[in-house]
């Protein structure tokens, strides 16, 4: 890795967690950790794994400035659950610019997959903007389009505990999913050889399975039988709202297949499927983990 330092967004939120942890585990590059709160817990658990706290808003773009100065490379990404469609748009605006003016030299992009395509799902829908204004910038940039987070599951692990496996997903229909370690993972490689992903778009996911195979990779972690609810669109409407429902209609009807193959076969990057994600979060006990962040991982 040639950077002298890589600026992480979100350091600690589960994506930016994940590419922190991986560059930090790796040792090669200064990993400076941005975050609007440096006295929380995350924050002091990625600075004693040698992490540079750094305080900085994306609604502020002078922080942004202040936090890149020591840095070549940065992780872009932007949170629609706390924002909204044109909040996000202007906080990826603020990211994009502040990076061009302070010559940063690579750019990774966390987009989603079904950014670029024509859909009512408002969090797609901000992404791509964002991705729109990042291309038309002399910037290099490399975005990862990520699918339906495998974190998630940890929102509902009580229920899945319990027996109970349900999502607004059609039958039939195959979600991609995606571990954030992966994305830890690619980043990590994105920026050991900028040269080589520059200027491309890559989608990431790590296994495309239905619910029922869903339910039987977890009942397999939990050794028993699930059910499968397949929640009606107008149902995960009343209860989580029309932006959620709108994604999962456009999983429905329109989500892109095939998105694994390409990464091992073109990448030769291994991704990990649902059941190694299980094991590795100890989804065969009972009891939860830990704490998570009550709202979904884009």
């Amino acid at each position: 890795m040639t950077f002298r330092g890589v600026l992480v967004v979100g350091a600690t939120g589960t994506q930016g967690g994940a590419v922190a942890t991986r560059l930090l585990d790796e040792g090669t590059v200064d990993v400076y950790a941005l975050t609007r709160d440096p006295d929380s817990g995350a924050a002091r658990e990625l600075e004693d794994r040698g992490a540079i706290v750094v305080q900085g808003d994306l609604w502020e773009p002078g922080t942004l400035l202040d936090a890149m100065d020591p840095v070549d490379a940065v992780f872009a990404m932007t949170d629609y659950w706390e924002a909204g469609l044109d909040a996000e748009v202007s906080q990826g605006v603020n990211l994009a610019n502040a990076a061009a003016r302070a010559d940063i030299d690579h750019v990774v992009f966390s987009s989603v997959v079904g950014a670029t395509r024509d859909t009512d799902a408002p969090m797609l829908a901000s992404k791509g903007r964002i991705e729109s204004h990042l291309r038309g910038m002399d910037l290099p940039t490399t975005v990862l389009r990520p699918s339906y987070f495998m974190q998630n599951f940890e929102l509902r692990r009580a229920d899945v505990t319990d027996g109970t496996l349900a999502l607004p997903l059609a039958p039939g229909t195959r979600l991609p999913l995606t571990d954030a370690v992966d994305l830890g993972r690619l980043v990590a490689r994105i920026l050991d050889a900028p040269e080589r992903y520059r200027g491309k778009a890559i989608p990431l996911a790590g296994e495309e399975l239905t619910l029922t195979e869903m339910a039987a990779v977890f009942g397999e972690a939990l050794d028993r039988d699930l059910e499968t609810v397949h929640v009606p669109i107008d149902v995960a409407r009343s209860q989580v709202g029309d932006d959620y429902a709108a994604l999962f209609e456009w999983y429905n009807d329109d989500a892109p297949g095939g998105l694994v193959g390409p990464l091992r076969h073109r990448l030769d990057f291994e991704p990990t499927p649902l059941s190694a994600y299980l094991d590795r979060n100890d989804w065969g006990r009972p009891e939860l983990p830990g704490a998570w962040d009550a709202k979904p991982v884009q």
